[in-house]
């Protein structure tokens, strides 16, 4: 008589019944993506010195140069379908206003450091090209300077609270110039 395999019968029942797990996957994440969510960005906050130096040491391996190459494709591509209206002169007098502090974080970063952000993200701008065939043209209303980690941060959001920063971007320009003339 044959001895029990455990393993094998673990990878034989992992094998038949791939599909219903990985719904089973599927749902839990759905069904707890804030707690994910939270989880990580504590994770984060507890390991960040072990998580820079993982992810410096992912972005020289093969794999790492090959998506970050993949990434600026998929960048440019997704540019390529949009419209920006607006002047260099006109994105330098915007940037200019803000007197070098970052409008998200209110944070002193210098006039060079700070990023055009598209308020609508270029990401969505994409796929609404996709599904349309009209590309989105962007006016210099259309974007703000933030610095590197509040563009970031932001990523392809497009919530109320992303609008809101862009009524309060523009009352904060107000009050600056008031305050510094």
């Amino acid at each position: 008589m044959a001895k029990f395999n455990q393993k094998e019968y673990d990878k034989q029942y992992y094998l038949k019944n791939k599909e219903k797990r990985e719904q089973q996957i599927k749902k839990y994440d759905k069904e707890h993506k804030q707690e994910k969510a939270q989880f990580n960005r504590q994770y984060y906050k507890d390991n960040m010195d072990e998580v820079k130096k993982q992810v410096k040491k992912y972005s020289q391996t093969f794999n790492g140069k090959e998506n970050h190459r993949l990434a600026k494709i998929k960048r440019k591509i997704m540019k390529n379908n949009i419209i920006d209206s607006f002047t260099d002169k006109e994105w330098d007098e915007k940037k200019q206003k803000t007197k070098g502090v970052c409008p998200g974080c209110n944070t002193f970063v210098g006039l060079d450091k700070l990023e055009l952000d598209h308020i609508f993200p270029i990401y969505r701008a994409n796929i609404e090209y996709k599904k349309t065939g009209i590309k989105r043209k962007y006016t210099i209303d259309d974007v703000r300077p933030l610095c590197k980690s509040c563009n970031s941060s932001k990523r392809n959001s497009l919530i109320a609270e992303v609008w809101a920063d862009a009524f309060n971007y523009v009352t904060e320009i107000k009050r600056m110039e008031l305050q510094y003339g």
